[in-house]
């Protein structure tokens, strides 16, 4: 399962960013076989492939914050290192992009009718502010990768979320 090696533990890192690579080189290969490339695929592509990435990154922090209680600080970084690439590699293969066909506007209008019902409803309003705020970011992140046209910063980007921790 997970092996820590003091000696290794970089080697281990590349390889998974470089299978983090692939997983995402396969994605966009699959998805363009199977429907027209058009901005809006485009889009929801980067988005869901950005937000599997957040998620991991989330999850992984949450674990390493969990384990520095019974770890060493270097095992419990080296830790979340590994769980971020590796559950990006996951997600990024499992994710439907029909889910972030039009994500804002989805968010904004679906999300305080569903946390209504179990929340005050200027929670929800709120929340559901904040992750219109936060998914606007991220088309903005896009469409300056986007309007740049270069495969290499896209690439660049994703080592320095992978590599960040």
């Amino acid at each position: 399962m997970f092996q820590y090696d003091e000696g290794h533990g970089m080697i281990h890192v590349s390889n998974l960013v470089r299978r983090l690579l692939t997983a995402v080189d396969q994605r966009e290969a699959k998805l363009r076989q199977k429907c027209q490339w058009c901005a809006l695929k485009n889009l929801s592509i980067y988005l869901s492939i950005y937000l599997s990435i957040y998620l991991s990154i989330s999850f992984s922090l949450y674990l390493s914050i969990y384990f520095s209680f019974c770890l060493p600080l270097s095992l419990s970084i080296y830790l979340s290192i590994y769980l971020s690439i590796y559950l990006s590699i996951y997600l990024i293969q499992c994710v439907s992009i029909d889910l972030f066909q039009f994500p804002s506007i989805y968010l904004s209008i679906c999300l305080p009718i569903y946390v209504s019902d179990s929340l005050y409803i200027y929670r929800s309003i709120s929340v559901s502010i904040y992750l219109s705020i936060y998914l606007s970011i991220y088309l903005s992140i896009y469409l300056s990768i986007y309007l740049s046209n270069s495969v290499c910063i896209y690439r660049t980007l994703i080592l320095s979320i992978s590599l960040s921790m």
